[in-house]
């Protein structure tokens, strides 16, 4: 199964990421499930919360990095 990742926030303030963001790991775990899974809804369900509450952790994670991650599509 995925190992949990610390609940720790860690600031980056170098290369294409934001001076001082917050990155929290659980949004790069988030990140992780969505990207093995390709979709929203089945990440959602592996981790037992909400679309719309992934949507806004991918989100925060696409503003601490600084980049769009993922290209969204409507099905």
């Amino acid at each position: 199964g995925a190992s949990r990742l610390n609940n720790e926030d860690v600031t980056f303030s170098r290369g294409g990421w934001m001076a001082g963001a917050r990155l929290r790991w659980d949004d790069v775990e988030v990140f992780c499930l969505l990207a093995e899974s390709g979709s929203l809804r089945q990440a959602a369900t592996a981790t037992g919360q909400s679309v719309e509450t992934l949507r806004r952790r991918i989100n925060a994670l696409e503003v601490a990095m600084g980049e769009r991650l993922f290209r969204r599509t409507v099905h």
